[in-house]
């Protein structure tokens, strides 16, 4: 019975001490959750982007309300990454300002 009880102990230990170390096991805050969906909504924009130019060099067909679509997409997305930055706590302001970089240097290419 005794070595039941420690094999227990040692697991829930385990398990705890993984969902530290790896960030996981709790909910996210109001701002990781901001930040994960704007990265995503990033993500398929760029997609949609990318989508736009290759429709338009393969089938000739006019994309620009695509692009032009993705593209205020994109602008509203930095808009809210810039303000979340200011308004981020601590933890989250680099990540919020990695966005906001990576967001301008793909504006910047496409120009």
């Amino acid at each position: 019975m005794r070595n039941a009880l420690i094999v227990v102990v040692l697991l829930v230990a385990g398990v705890v001490a993984y969902n530290t170390m790896s960030g996981g096991g709790g909910p996210l805050s109001d701002d990781q959750a901001m930040l994960e969906d704007l990265e995503y909504r990033f993500d398929e924009a760029r997609k949609k982007m990318s989508g736009a130019g290759r429709s338009a060099g393969l089938t000739g067909i006019d994309t620009s309300a695509d692009a032009e679509s993705a593209r205020l997409e994109i602008e509203r997305i930095l808009e809210s990454a810039q303000k979340l930055a200011r308004e981020a706590d601590e933890s989250m302001r680099p990540r919020a300002e990695r966005l906001e970089r990576t967001i301008r240097d793909y504006q910047n290419q496409l120009r």
